[in-house]
């Protein structure tokens, strides 16, 4: 049985587009900066969503000091997409992703003596649709539209589908192009 002593873990946020290392901690400082006011402190909660297309983060990072909080409040605010990878484990070969996505938002809140800074991720930007159909169309008519949406060229043999009912009074296309695809 292997023995586990020290938990450890790391957090990078880097630009998706030019793959840039923007910030890293580890377990007790920012990387490449001098040592924080008192020792780093992290927790997160990590929500799979049962579909599994999207989960979601909520990261709080305690005795940030104020320079390090201006520096992540700048980067969400300068780059498009900055990317979040958390890792956590044991120390050793014991440590694995626990989550990679996009910050959503963040928030600064005080608990006692602790400024906390709150970091909010999805895996996934995700895609929405609102789209209405007109009289008797196909499933095979729709697939594309749906496609277009998700992002994705559709590839699928229209043939495969003729067997589907055709919606007489159209149909209202609303909400995750993915969700709408799975009802397909």
């Amino acid at each position: 049985m292997p023995r586990f002593y020290n938990r450890t873990w790391s957090l990078v946020i880097e630009d998706e587009i030019t793959e840039k290392t923007l910030i890293r901690f580890n377990n007790s400082r920012r990387e490449g900066a001098r040592k924080e006011a008192a020792d780093l402190r992290m927790s997160f909660n990590v929500l799979i969503d049962s579909g599994g297309y999207i989960s979601y983060l909520d990261l709080s990072l305690y005795n940030l000091s104020d320079a390090t909080m201006n520096e992540l409040s700048r980067i969400e605010n300068s780059y498009q997409r900055p990317r979040i990878q958390l890792a956590a484990g044991y120390e050793g070969d014991n440590v694995g992703y626990v989550f990679i996505g996009y910050i959503a938002n963040h928030v600064k809140v005080r608990r006692q003596n602790d400024i906390i800074y709150r970091i909010l991720g999805v895996t996934t930007k995700p895609y929405n649709m609102n789209v209405t159909l007109g009289k008797s169309v196909a499933v095979k008519d729709i697939i594309p539209v749906v496609a277009q949406y998700m992002k994705v060229k559709p590839q699928f043999n229209p043939a495969d589908f003729s067997d589907e009912p055709v919606y007489p009074s159209g149909i209202a296309l609303q909400g995750d192009p993915n969700q709408i695809m799975r009802k397909l």
